[in-house]
This record gives structure tokens, sequence and C-alpha cells, in this order.
């Protein structure tokens, strides 16, 4: 079965009490319109693609991506460039968002999380990989706290191969150090942490009842009810 959230919207479901079965798809488009039209040169950037591609992904989903063509069948210009840089990135970046396993979060979620938010932007994983894609670069350190699994290596995703980087571990929280002081990557830098185990990451402290399911972070409608 194939579930969709519609057209034009983009998030990492199903979640927060959803429970259907199948593959499901999110529909967007790469400009305003879903069709031809002369006045709208709103494109996306490949960096904003990449950021719709992996939040698709932390929820073991699809992005249909529309393309609005010219009266001649032909690929605007714009949109040409933008899928390219994609291409060149899913090059050797691909991994982060491809064949990815659900690793989503909800704010009312009470049971099964196992991912978290970040500032930096969207993290995936795959397997033992755990994969922080960064449009919103650090700088020379990177620390990813509530991380519960030891990591084996960090590595920047480049063209032509990984570059590996320092980094320690104690207490669930991960320091990355050695990093560029400016983002290497135009459309999206992307670290790769393998570890020994399969990760999960857990930030929010959420409401303590004892015996009872709670959900990460407070208040939110579903704690009132305890």
């Amino acid at each position: 079965n194939l579930f969709s959230n519609g057209d034009s919207v983009v998030k990492t479901c199903p979640r927060n009490g959803e429970t259907k079965a199948g593959i499901f798809a999110c529909c967007m488009t790469l400009h305003d319109h879903w069709g031809y039209h002369r006045g709208d040169a709103n494109w996306k950037s490949a960096g904003e693609v990449v950021r719709l591609l992996a939040q698709a992904s932390q929820g073991h989903g699809n992005l249909l991506l529309n393309i609005g063509l010219m009266p001649d069948g032909s690929v605007p210009a714009p949109a040409e460039r933008t899928l390219r840089s994609v291409g060149e990135w899913m090059a050797y970046a691909g991994e982060a968002v491809m064949d990815t396993d659900r690793f989503a979060w909800g704010l009312q979620t009470r049971e099964g999380l196992e991912a978290d938010w970040s500032h930096h932007g969207p993290i995936t994983r795959k397997g033992r990989d755990l994969y922080q894609l960064m449009p919103y670069w650090p700088g020379e350190e990177w620390t990813l706290a509530g991380l519960d699994a030891d990591v084996e290596s960090v590595t920047l995703l480049r063209p032509g191969g990984g570059i590996p980087h320092g980094f320690e571990q104690k207490n669930r929280i991960l320091r990355v150090f050695g990093l560029p002081p400016h983002a290497p990557d135009p459309v999206c830098p992307v670290l790769r942490c393998r570890c020994r185990t399969t990760p999960t990451v857990r930030l929010g402290g959420g409401m303590r009842v004892p015996g009872v399911p709670h959900p990460p972070y407070d208040p939110c409608p579903s704690d009132i009810a305890h």
C-alpha cells in the first residue's frame, strides 16, 4: 500500500500515533507551481532538496519531486542546475538518504522512540551508521548528546572518499574535533558515525511518571491526562 502525506507536504511520518502500513510518499514541487509558470522563479536549491530527501528518509519514505516543464516539454534551466547538483551530492553522500531505517520522532510519541532532533540538521540511520546532515555547519567541533551506542569511527563524506576525524565519547556525549572551520560542502555536509551497535539518540527529558510511558518533551497535551 502507498500512503501519501498529500501534495506539498513533507514530514517524517507515520508518527504521533499514525500506524498506516506500507510505503509512504511525500509529494513536493521544485518551485511554487505544479506546472510551468513564467512568473515563478522561486526554485528550490540543491540544499533544500537534500533536506527534503532527508526528512522523507527519516520516516523510511520516498520523495516525489515534481518539475514544472516548459511549454515545449523541456526542463527549465534552474531545475536542471538544481537536479544536477543534487545528483553530484548523491554520488558521494547519497548513503545518508537512500535505503535508510525509520528514524523519526514526535513530540507526543510515548513508545518506540529511537531518534531525536538536531539544530544542525536532520539525522538519519542505516544499520549501525548514524548520519548527521549539516545544513547549519557547527565549525571546528561538533557535539551530539544522548547517543546510546559506542562509536567506532567518524567520517566526513566527500567526493573521492570520506575523511576520518578524531572524536571522544563519554557519558552518551560524542565530541568530534578537527573539522573545517567553514562548511566543506555547498550543498549539505554529512558526517557518518559508525557504531558498534544500532544507534539511538535521546535528548529530551520529558515528564517522569513511574510506570507510565511518556513523551520526550513537555508540555504537550498527552501529559495532561496524568
